[in-house]
């Protein structure tokens, strides 16, 4: 984690997107750092010393903005102003794993329920049978080796031919 000079953390990554430590700027006081999914820009965050705002945006529109004293207190707020089901970032996301794949995602038994830094916990499924089973080893053994340095984390695989993903600062919802 980067430390700004307002005292409050930079996490590593801030719901779906991921620091851009080049993004990271101290100016008066205030430091001002950029979170990115694949390239775009999707949190901006300024932390300064008695309050953070943090905006989000979608396709270099912004989608909201909240004010609070600390970051945890702010990127939770935002993620509350909107349930995942009506957010159009998760609905593209959806999409874009689930269309046509077979797999089924879904959110937790209580939507409202957010972590920090990870947002939303949901659970990915994906039916292993012998037309993927090769694709499913390989992801596997990436999910094996990667331990903790990636976000989402091999939890499981069943009997059942199902495996769950859980974030690490999340509980386990596939057992």
């Amino acid at each position: 984690m980067s430390k700004p000079s307002s005292d409050q953390e930079l996490p590593a990554y801030l719901g779906l997107g991921t620091l851009d430590p080049a993004s990271v700027s101290t100016k008066a006081g205030k430091t001002k750092a950029d979170y990115r999914l694949d390239g775009d820009l999707i949190y901006q965050v300024t932390l300064g010393q008695s309050q953070c705002v943090i905006q989000e945006f979608l396709d270099g529109e912004e989608l909201g903005r909240s004010t609070q004293a600390n970051l945890k207190d702010a990127f939770t707020h935002n993620l509350m102003s909107l349930p995942p089901y009506e957010n159009r970032r998760f609905e593209r996301l959806y999409h874009r794993i689930c269309d046509n794949r077979n797999i089924h995602l879904e959110f937790a038994d209580q939507p409202e329920t957010i972590f920090f830094p990870a947002g939303y916990i949901f659970v990915l499924r994906l039916p292993i049978v012998v037309s993927n089973q090769a694709k499913w080893e390989s992801l596997k053994t990436k999910f094996k080796q990667a331990g903790d340095s990636t976000p989402l984390q091999f939890d499981a695989e069943h009997t059942a031919s199902s495996f769950a993903l859980t974030h690490p600062a999340g509980p386990r919802l596939n057992r």
